[in-house]
């Protein structure tokens, strides 16, 4: 179906090679996941087998016996995939291309969102739905054109648990003569019979159909060796606690439609830990981070900072919001982390130093990364340089959308450690997601949020029984 020859292959005015002769077959039947560190290549392999690039050299054949290959490729940042005006619009768009009759349109259209549960969503704008309602309707769409081929980058990256099941469930339909090539940091997310292929330094290397766990292992080890290693010069401790009164937040929607997204939350967030917000995918957790951060205005209630409204903490409130890549205006990774310290009128040697510890605590080498855009970076890297971003700013709290996803082991860890420094200075930190497996080492507190309201909340080890049987974690 797919092969490479020697294919190798740079990124115009980069001097770094990203793969050194690939040599790689991906026949009809196969399963792959396709696995590697942040950086290693893996979005870039899947488009130059899709054909969105091509290799400087060496060659990529594509054959299905004289048939043209469809592919279904779910990107890694699921809103580049969006141009519709609704969700219906977006599925049909790639069944008209094909030149179908507009009943059997029609009915595979209304058939496809009944299986993703987007039949609610029909009419909404597919850009202004949430994360992980995104990702359904770009997985959506490439369903409905039933692909020989499937390229998966990331695809349960922003789901939620019923969410990932759901999709699962869908997968284990596709025919086994169809092909999927999965690209992902977890490979232990992915249950069927497969082969593993590791992108390692430019050359893939093929494993057994068993998860080898000495990588992760190995990553772990470099880390804490990191770890004793780097020094952090950021010590001054602080007092801050954040509290929520009675806060309601509405949306407008299509044909100024308003929508209410929170309803009367009361909660507080202690400084020194870390609170863990889960929720279903648009149950209103990036909005509870927008509207503590003072970003959107709220219907009715009050957020205060200690004694001080959000809207007076210019500089001091660290958000990370879900796509990193949203918030980079940039020439260089450089500018972009030292921007918010300079803003704040520090000096550019001390805004230079800090960029250069935020970095090294992210676990990314500065003179590798300084001068690179950060619009070429991978998902993971563009994830990373948005934390370090954060952290240079040294602020009062941290607000924290879906830092884990798309990145690997290793850059988890450095993550996880610089939140247990900033908890024990003293930060507030509120992280949302869904990647339980890290967050249950991490968390404090716990709060479920549900439909806009807060379902549960507590202290780590009673709210986890509560998660555990509503099967959260």
């Amino acid at each position: 179906m797919v092969r490479l020859k020697e294919a190798r292959f740079r990124y115009l005015g980069s001097g770094a090679e990203i793969f050194h002769g690939l040599n790689f077959s991906l026949m009809s039947g196969d399963r792959i996941v396709l696995t590697g560190g942040n950086g290693s290549g893996k979005s870039t392999l899947l488009h130059l087998i899709a054909g969105f690039l091509r290799p400087t050299s060496g060659e990529i054949e594509w054959s299905n016996m004289n048939l043209p290959i469809r592919f279904g490729l779910v990107q890694q940042q699921p809103e580049n995939q969006i141009i519709a005006n609704t969700v219906e619009e977006e599925i049909a768009f790639g069944l008209e291309n094909l030149g179908l009759p507009q009943k059997k349109i029609r009915d595979q259209v209304d058939r496809t969102l009944e299986q993703f549960g987007l039949t609610q969503l029909r009419m909404r704008p597919p850009g202004r739905l949430s994360g992980g309602e995104m990702q359904r309707v770009v997985f959506a769409c490439a369903y409905a054109l039933n692909p020989s081929l499937w390229l998966l980058d990331e695809p349960l990256t922003f789901l939620d648990p019923f969410e990932r099941k759901r999709l699962m469930a869908l997968l284990e339909l596709i025919p086994q003569e169809k092909a999927i090539l999965w690209a992902t940091t977890e490979p232990e997310e992915y249950p069927f019979k497969h082969r593993l292929v590791v992108l390692e330094e430019g050359e893939l290397v093929e494993k057994t159909d068993k998860i080898d766990k000495t990588n992760k292992t190995n990553e772990t080890n470099k880390t804490n060796k990191t770890n004793e290693t780097n020094k952090i010069n950021n010590t001054n401790k602080i007092r801050m606690k954040v509290e929520v009164e009675g806060i309601s937040v509405c949306r407008k929607e299509l044909f100024g439609n308003q929508r209410e997204i929170l309803h009367d939350l009361d909660f507080t967030l202690p400084g020194g830990e870390i609170t863990v917000l889960l929720g279903e995918n648009a149950s209103g957790k990036t909005t509870l981070i927008e509207a503590l951060a003072g970003l959107i205005p709220l219907t009715k209630g009050e957020v205060s900072w200690g004694d001080k409204s959000p809207d007076k903490l210019k500089g001091q409130i660290g958000v990370a919001f879900q796509f990193p890549e949203r918030s980079f205006f940039s020439e260089t990774v450089l500018d972009e982390i030292m921007y918010g310290s300079l803003n704040l009128r520090r000096t550019k040697e001390e805004s230079r130093q800090n960029a250069l510890q935020a970095l090294k605590l992210m676990g990314l080498d500065p003179e590798i990364y300084f001068n690179r855009s950060p619009y070429e970076l991978s998902g993971g890297e563009a994830r990373r340089v948005a934390l370090a971003a954060v952290w240079a700013l040294q602020p009062l709290g941290y607000l924290l959308d879906e830092p884990t996803a798309g990145l690997d082991e290793m850059s988890c860890q450095y993550l996880k450690r610089m939140l247990k420094l900033e908890s024990e200075r003293g930060c507030v930190i509120l992280v949302a997601g869904h990647d339980t497996r890290h967050l249950l080492d991490w968390a404090d507190r716990w709060m479920l949020l549900k439909n806009g309201r807060i379902e549960i909340q507590g202290g780590s080890e009673t709210a986890q029984s509560e998660l555990r049987r509503l099967q959260w974690i």
